[in-house]
């Protein structure tokens, strides 16, 4: 990744290099003789390995940045009126799939191949009793959690929301879906984080052998 190139310029760039080995796939692919037109494959070669060369500087440069695939991460101030100074807890939410591939999605463990990470912090001197709740709108049911975290411990809640098999079989496209995330701190019945997110759903035709995590820039 050059100085000049952001993870936002990174995403975009492996965006715009998938959309476009797509296009030309289908174009190969449903020709007649797939061998031919030979201008065609050479255009998909040079394709793919524009993919490839994207996805990889992609994944070095969320590799060595501990706070890739971060949503929220009040400890590292992105949300200024809340964190341990204020409310007694940090919270640092990370997405752990690029896109979520929803012809397989309903056979992936939550303990295994989570769709969110919430790790909440108690910087205070008490037990705190925290709830966390996840859902794609529209996409999902929600995925709701609570856990009672004692003194200067912290705990991470794992969700996979539900998809509603309805709505995702008609998906035929890459689409942009919101992720929506609620954080509560249910000894003082007040909202610690309430924040949406976006994220991509694959096409209910697209089977993916890999999804990569933006936490760690690994598959």
């Amino acid at each position: 990744m050059t100085t000049q190139e952001s993870h936002d310029d990174l995403h975009s760039r492996v965006y715009q290099a998938r959309l476009k080995a797509a296009r030309l796939r289908r174009e190969v692919f449903t020709q007649p003789d797939p061998s031919r037109p030979v201008d065609l494959l050479a255009e998909l070669e040079q394709a793919e390995c524009a993919l490839s060369e994207a996805e990889t500087a992609l994944s070095e440069a969320q590799s060595s940045d501990p706070n890739s695939g971060a949503v929220v991460n009040t400890a590292a101030g992105q949300a200024a009126v809340m964190g341990a100074q204020t409310t007694g807890l940090e919270v640092q939410v990370h997405l752990r799939m690029a896109q979520l591939p929803t012809a397989l999605y309903h056979l992936l463990r939550v303990d295994q191949t989570p769709l969110v990470s919430c790790r909440v912090q108690n910087a205070s001197a008490e037990i705190r009793r925290v709830r966390v709740t996840t859902f794609i709108e529209g996409y999902s049911a929600r995925a709701a959690s609570s856990f009672e975290i004692p003194p200067a411990v912290e705990y991470t809640f794992n969700h996979l929301p539900t998809l509603f098999h309805e709505r995702v079989r008609e998906i035929s496209e890459l689409t942009r879906a919101t992720l929506n995330l609620l954080v509560e701190d249910l000894d003082s019945g007040k909202v610690e984080i309430h924040e949406t997110y976006p994220v991509w759903l694959l096409a209910r035709s697209t089977a993916p052998l890999l999804v990569r995590d933006p936490k760690t820039g690994g598959w």
